[in-house]
């Protein structure tokens, strides 16, 4: 303002001047008797304060720049360059501006307006990591491809890391993997790249799935458990026959035997301990019924028809006999006995007692 005001040093030969109101270049005299004056300058500018929300910014999400004063008043056509976008922006009214910062990397911010100092800051937005298409739950024997994007569906390479459902951790890079389980149970995957935030998920793998069959011979009950075609040997077989639990081991060719000395149900539960952690504990129920050999029992059936049969025959020529010798005696009484071969030749009562197989 021009007008000069007159100060004196303290003891230490300091002073400390409070009345830099305005903006500008300040001069200083100093004057002592004995010594020479001596000057100085100082600039006086006001304070440019900036901050942005949210705090925590993602990658895509936009962001609010706002500049106030050293009296938190908002300042507004406050210069903005960002020298990774190649941009440059002023503050609104309200000393807001609003930017999309598109990548994970930091972003330097330069602030400059007249009579105020300039400001920088930087800001590193946060990209998020997510997982492609990817199953919860698979078998064991069956694969798993882990894929990593961003919240744009772009591949991303990345930090894979998976825990075992026995706490070992096994580490892999790259925007994609694909990992075959080596035992049943629950893994986590973990997804960790610099500047982005990590994300996790679960999949569960489950025992190896097989094939059972069941049949019955000669008071024998043969389970047969088999895979892919392939006998499974050394699984526990547990059966409960009424009140009565059996429990064998399948032999080489996957087949657990029970004696079953009678019909009804019975209880099958393969691996029921889960000593066999590789396969999946399984349970069924089947129906006993006796069995009888058609072929041994077609010669008795025969045997015993052929006798029906000629007992039958048997009874009918017996009949004919006797009706044919009452007829001879009624002929003796009272007519003139015919020749067999006469009475074969009118054949008027021979035709009547003629009978068919098929009317025994």
């Amino acid at each position: 303002d021009g007008i000069e005001r007159e100060f004196t040093t303290n003891t230490f030969g300091t002073l400390t001047y409070e009345g830099v109101t305005s903006t500008g270049l300040y001069e200083v005299k100093a004057t002592f008797d004995r010594l020479d004056t001596g000057s100085a300058t100082f600039t006086a500018k006001n304070e440019l304060r900036p901050s942005f929300e949210p705090e925590r910014l993602s990658v895509g999400e936009a962001v609010t720049l706002t500049v106030k004063n050293q009296n938190s008043e908002p300042l507004t056509d406050v210069l903005v360059e960002i020298s990774q976008l190649n941009e440059r922006k002023v503050t609104d009214m309200q000393g807001r501006l609003e930017i999309n910062l598109p990548e994970p990397v930091k972003y330097d911010f330069k602030l400059s307006k007249e009579l105020f100092w300039d400001s920088q800051l930087s800001i590193t937005p946060y990209g998020m990591l997510t997982f492609g298409e990817i199953d919860d739950v698979i078998r064991l024997g069956e694969n798993i491809t882990i894929s990593v994007i961003d919240r744009f569906s772009r591949p991303q390479e990345a930090e894979i890391l998976i825990r075992k459902p026995s706490g070992i951790v096994l580490q892999f890079a790259g925007s994609s993997h694909r990992y075959v389980p080596d035992n049943p149970g629950e893994y986590e995957v973990s997804l960790r790249k610099t500047n982005y935030e990590s994300e996790s998920m679960n999949f569960t793998v489950l025992p190896y799935a097989y094939d059972m069959d069941a049949d019955m011979s000669a008071g024998n009950l043969r389970i047969r458990l088999t895979r892919l075609g392939e006998p499974l040997p050394y699984i526990l077989v547990s059966a409960q026959v009424g009140s009565d639990t059996l429990e064998k081991t399948t032999n080489s060719e996957g087949v657990a035997t029970f004696s079953v000395t009678r019909e009804g149900e019975v209880h099958l539960t393969v691996n029921p301990a889960n000593d066999n952690t590789l396969y999946e504990q399984r349970s069924e129920t089947i129906d006993v019924v006796r069995s009888y050999d058609i072929v041994l029992l077609t010669g008795p059936i025969i045997l015993i028809a052929v006798i029906s049969l000629m007992a039958i025959i048997s009874i009918q020529l017996g009949r004919r006999f006797f009706q044919e010798a009452d007829g001879d005696g009624g002929e003796s009484k009272g007519q003139i006995k015919k020749s067999r071969h006469q009475h074969s030749i009118v054949g008027q009562e021979g035709s009547n007692r003629k009978c068919r197989l098929s009317d025994i």
